[in-house]
């Protein structure tokens, strides 16, 4: 019983976390308090969940694994520094930060469990919190900008897709009795040439779909984005999708895979689909939010290329690729946070017109990450790329690699616009002071990356350690 106490601390934390900081808001403290007292419990939570990464607290349902602790602390570290850099917006603006802070704790916990989970009564329970945490954050942003129809769109949406889920458990407990991980797995290897079995298996994987945001279920994600406010675009643009990621790896492969070669066509259609409405997508905007975030759509549809073996080669390759789409990711979304024109940061593409001339160091901050996410060697992005690639030519999938090159062309014609404003546009913009903590995100972000482009083995050889006892 203590053990399993002790071994519940990261959770018990977050939960601890959820508890106090209405306590402390009650009391006005101010909100630099409120961010700084979160952004502790997310520190201690990590530590706690880094220190017992192989032990779990409830064997019949969640197991803690290397793979686990990897994307939990992918998770962790991406929701602290949105914390530090939101707290500038909440101060700037005056706005009160008690419902963002809430839901970036719930959502690691939740994250946790999710990833964790070994029983796919959980993982629904999980999947319910995520899409109600995603409402809150946009219902959040409605009540400072006008989210308006998009928000409707995704509750109906979100309630679907959660009822979906709740069916799909209550038909397999049905037929099968259990919903363990492993008592499935073995009914489904039994039954595997069911075409009620092979539907099932399908809906569950259009319910990831609309949970990552993956195109054509990508709306919620890319057409909203641009009316969020900044620190709630930079949480979905970094923080969950890689725990949502992690959750669908491990459904797949220790439950349904015995449908390996079915996955792997769903990955390819559904990855070369984001990669598509991404790349012409992030041309056709103009609000920075919603390049960004079709960009991100082109990088998640990269990523699920990348799994369309579901072996350990393709695992290793996906959690490459995601690193550095974060770290590069990050060092742009640190960059707007530290971009602002008479208090207003800046929205609009037009808006970062002769940036160069007032925000030197910022602009070609910006011009690094976005050739690193374009992959433009010899950038970190370029490495990324060049290992989906490899995966992708071993299965011999020549012509998606093609495909590939040609929808980085015009997703790299997306990011010169914001270049070409940036340097050869003119603008009357008197830029705001820039705090030191953004320069300092924006320096020790491209140092990590410079270290890892000179010595990829660092992280390969890391991540390949993790992955083979799991999945091999």
């Amino acid at each position: 019983m203590f053990e399993s106490f002790i071994y519940a601390l990261p959770e018990l934390i977050l939960i601890c976390g959820l508890l106090l900081l209405p306590i402390i808001d009650f009391f006005e403290y101010s909100p630099r308090q409120i961010f700084k007292i979160c952004t502790w419990v997310l520190v201690l939570s990590l530590s706690m969940d880094i220190i017992f990464y192989n032990k779990s607290y409830s064997e019949h349902y969640l197991v803690s694994t290397g793979f686990s602790t990897l994307i939990s602390s992918i998770v962790y570290l991406s929701s602290i520094a949105i914390l530090i850099l939101a707290r500038r917006w909440y101060a700037a603006t005056g706005e009160k930060p008690l419902t963002f802070c809430l839901c970036v704790i719930l959502n690691l916990l939740l994250c946790n469990v999710f990833t964790q989970s070994i029983h796919f009564a959980v993982t629904v329970v999980a999947f319910w919190g995520l899409l109600g945490i995603n409402f809150m954050l946009l219902k959040h942003s409605s009540g400072i900008k006008d989210v308006g129809s998009g928000l409707k769109l995704y509750s109906i949406s979100a309630v679907v897709f959660a009822c979906v889920m709740l069916f799909s458990a209550f038909m397999l407990y049905l037929d099968n009795g259990h919903l363990a991980y492993s008592s499935l797995k073995d009914y489904i290897s039994a039954k595997h040439n069911s075409v009620e079995l092979f539907i099932l298996m399908s809906t569950i994987a259009l319910c990831y779909v609309f949970l990552i945001g993956l195109a054509p279920l990508n709306f919620w994600k890319t057409e909203v984005q641009g009316q969020v406010i900044l620190p709630i675009a930079a949480y979905f643009l970094l923080v969950p999708f890689a725990a949502y990621f992690a959750s669908f790896i491990n459904l797949m492969h220790f439950v349904f895979g015995v449908y390996l070669e079915n996955i792997s066509v769903f990955c390819i259609i559904f990855g070369a689909v984001s990669i598509f409405i991404g790349a012409f997508g992030a041309c056709s905007a103009m609000n920075i939010h919603k390049i960004l975030a079709y960009g991100s759509l082109f990088h998640l549809g990269v990523m699920t290329l990348a799994l369309n073996s579901l072996n350990v080669g393709a695992i290793n390759n996906f959690l490459f690729y995601l690193l550095i789409y974060m770290l590069s990711m990050f060092g742009i979304m640190s960059a707007f946070f530290g971009l602002k024109n008479k208090g207003e940061y800046l929205q609009t593409l037009g808006e970062t017109a002769g940036c160069c001339t007032k925000k030197p160091y910022i602009s070609a901050m910006i011009t690094v990450y976005l050739f690193s996410l374009i992959g433009f060697p010899p950038f970190l992005g370029f490495i990324g790329l060049y290992a989906v690639g490899l995966n992708l030519a071993y299965y011999n999938h020549y012509y998606i690699i093609l495909f590939l090159l040609a929808m980085l062309v015009v997703l790299a014609y997306a990011h010169m616009q914001i270049i070409k404003n940036m340097y050869f546009e003119k603008s009357n913009n008197s830029y705001d002071h820039t705090e030191r903590v953004i320069y300092a995100f924006l320096f020790f972000n491209a140092l990590i990356m410079v270290v890892i482009g000179f010595k990829p083995d660092i992280l390969v050889d890391n991540i390949k350690m993790v992955t083979e006892n799991l999945f091999g």
